[in-house]
Parts: C-alpha cells; sequence; structure tokens
C-alpha cells in the first residue's frame, strides 16, 4: 500500500485501482470499502479503464453503499483528484528512487539522454583537479 500511495501521489491512475482494491481486500489490516469505493472513482476519473471484473464489483459496491457512505466516498475522490492531477503518461516521470543520471533529459528535444551522452555531459560539467602522489605522510 506504501508503494501505490507513492504512485498515486506522482498521479498514476493504475495505482488508484491497485489502492481501491487493497482497501477491499484488507492489505492494510482493515477493510475500508468506502475508501475502496473513493479510489475506485479517482482511477475512473482520470479516464483509464479499469479491468472488467473490477468494474462489476465496484459497480454492486456502488449500489450497496448507503447514501451518505457513497457521498463519502466521492467527496473523497473529487478532493484527491483536485489535489493530485494525473500524470501525463507522454510525459516522463520523475522517479524518486532512481539516480540521478538515469532521470537527465535532453532540453531540446524533451526525451531521455542515452546513458553515453549523460556520462559525456557530466564529465563536461566536472572540473579538473589534478592527482596528489601519496607522500610518505599521506600514505600512514
Amino acid at each position: 500500500m506504501r508503494l501505490f500511495t507513492a504512485s498515486a501521489n506522482q498521479g498514476n491512475p493504475e495505482s488508484y485501482f491497485n489502492l481501491a482494491i487493497c482497501w477491499l481486500k484488507g492489505c492494510g489490516g482493515v477493510v475500508d470499502t468506502i475508501a475502496a469505493y473513493g479510489w475506485y472513482l479517482s482511477g475512473a476519473a482520470t479516464g483509464k479503464t479499469p479491468p472488467e471484473s473490477l468494474q462489476k464489483t465496484f459497480a454492486q459496491i456502488g449500489s450497496e453503499l448507503a447514501p451518505e457512505d457513497l457521498k463519502s466516498a466521492q467527496s473523497a475522490s473529487q478532493t484527491w483528484i483536485a489535489q493530485h492531477p494525473a500524470a501525463d503518461p507522454n510525459s516522463p516521470m520523475q522517479l524518486d528512487h532512481a539516480p540521478g543520471a538515469t532521470l537527465a533529459m535532453n532540453p531540446q528535444t524533451g526525451t531521455a539522454k542515452t546513458e553515453k551522452e549523460v556520462l559525456r555531459s557530466l564529465w563536461q560539467q566536472t572540473p579538473f583537479t589534478q592527482t596528489q602522489s601519496p607522500t610518505p605522510v599521506s600514505v600512514h
């Protein structure tokens, strides 16, 4: 759930559906159908089509929820969507756990640089420092 939540914070609609399933199955130790339905609505609001089995499951849940619970799930979904817009699938995604060099972008084209281009640009930006030969004092 922690990873799905981190992904949802980055606007990944698939993670919304995954969180819906987690809340429905009780992955966090608690089953919460209202939270599950809210996450499902958030995923559906992004335009991403959920799997058919998920659609059937949540259609049934939506029909069984009490009106105040349904309103609560809808409100939570609308608040989340307003605060966390969906990521554009065509734009590069910032990954917090990836090394910086793998995230280097070519500003002219907006495409990721090859590893060779990244290393070359890093090499060009690194100032030259003269290596020092070890002295008898520095060796000890």
